[in-house]
Formats: structure tokens, C-alpha cells, sequence
């Protein structure tokens, strides 16, 4: 592999963008890499220009030191929003399945009572009896274990924020 070819993946550019760098034609470029031409000395100079500066980290470590902390301190932000938004939906969400669950039971002790043998099934319990059936398909088994899954994966969703909160803390 020819030299630009090992620039041009350390640096993630395509063989336009290199030769746009260089001002030199893409063909040229291409016919460098394969070994059939010759690049100007001042496209030579300019790419030993960019491997003297890869091969010397150091001198600009700080520069990149300073934009990773920005990052770091970025991605910090953004965890923490979103750590944010998850609790956030996760109360809500458990608000939504205790208020499922009390709703159920309430519809059961319904369904109980206008099943009781000891009171008359008046068009009174009739209706009582439809409000409860009513009330536990809408309440029921199905929906709690729904809720109960959308809550869970808030809650896996908001470990993993913090987990990553955790690791960008100690870096």
C-alpha cells in the first residue's frame, strides 16, 4: 500500500479529497498510488507535511485533549438530559400502571358485588354488572402487562444511562 493510501485511511479521505488538498488532479493522484507517475515536489512536500504532523502526536495532543474534554463534557450533558427525561417517564409510567391496577381491582370488587347471589339483579346491577366487565378487559391482565413492559424498558433504557454516566465520570 502506497504511502497517501495509508494517509488517506488514517485520516478517513477519499482519493478526491486528498488530491483537492494536495491541488492536484485525482487521476495524478491515482496514478501516484499505483506507481506509474510522479507527484510535484509541492504536493510532496505537503504530504510530508501531514505525515511529519501524524508521526508527531504529541506536540498536538493538548489541542485534541481540549476537544475531547469538550466532547466528554458534551456527552456528559446530553446523559444526564436524558437521564432526566427517562425518570421523568418512568413516574409517569408507573403513575399509569398503579392507576391501571387500582382500577382493576376496583372493576373486580364491582364485578364481585353485582355477582353476589344475596342482592336482587336488578337493571340497576345489570349495568353495575356491564361497568365492571367493562372495566377489567380495559384494566386487565393485558393492559398491566403492556405497561408493565414499556416501564421495564424505561427502566433497562435508564440503568444503561447511567452506566454510561458512571463511566464518563471516571474518565
Amino acid at each position: 500500500m502506497k504511502a497517501t493510501q495509508q494517509l488517506r485511511d488514517q485520516l478517513g479521505l477519499s482519493q478526491q479529497d486528498l488530491a483537492q488538498y494536495l491541488s492536484i488532479t485525482v487521476s495524478l493522484l491515482g496514478m501516484y498510488e499505483i506507481g506509474k507517475r510522479d507527484l510535484p515536489t509541492a504536493a510532496l512536500v505537503k504530504l510530508a507535511a501531514i505525515e511529519l504532523l501524524l508521526n508527531q502526536k504529541e506536540s498536538s495532543s493538548d489541542a485534541l485533549d481540549f476537544l475531547e474534554q469538550n466532547q466528554v463534557l458534551h456527552v456528559k450533558e446530553i446523559l444526564k438530559k436524558q437521564e432526566e427525561r427517562l425518570r421523568f417517564k418512568q413516574m409517569k409510567a408507573q403513575r399509569t400502571l398503579d392507576e391501571v391496577i387500582k382500577k382493576y381491582n376496583q372493576s373486580s370488587n364491582l364485578f364481585r358485588l353485582a355477582k353476589d347471589n344475596t342482592t336482587p339483579h336488578t337493571t340497576q346491577m345489570v349495568a353495575l354488572l356491564q361497568q365492571a366487565t367493562h372495566g377489567i378487559k380495559d384494566h386487565g391482565i393485558v393492559t398491566q402487562l403492556q405497561l408493565k413492559m414499556r416501564l421495564e424498558g424505561i427502566t433497562s433504557q435508564l440503568e444503561y444511562v447511567r452506566q454510561q454516566i458512571e463511566m464518563y465520570e471516571k474518565s
